[in-house]
């Protein structure tokens, strides 16, 4: 069950980011470098 919670979430943030990445690809870019 934890394992299944845990995908979600990560598909949730992954699905997040998509939007996040059509809208402000520039923005998106800048904030991942700053993440990883």
């Amino acid at each position: 069950m934890k394992s299944l919670t845990h995908q979600a979430l990560i598909l949730e943030i992954f699905l997040e980011k998509n939007n996040l990445t059509s809208k402000n690809s520039k923005n998106l870019t800048k904030s991942n470098f700053k993440e990883v």
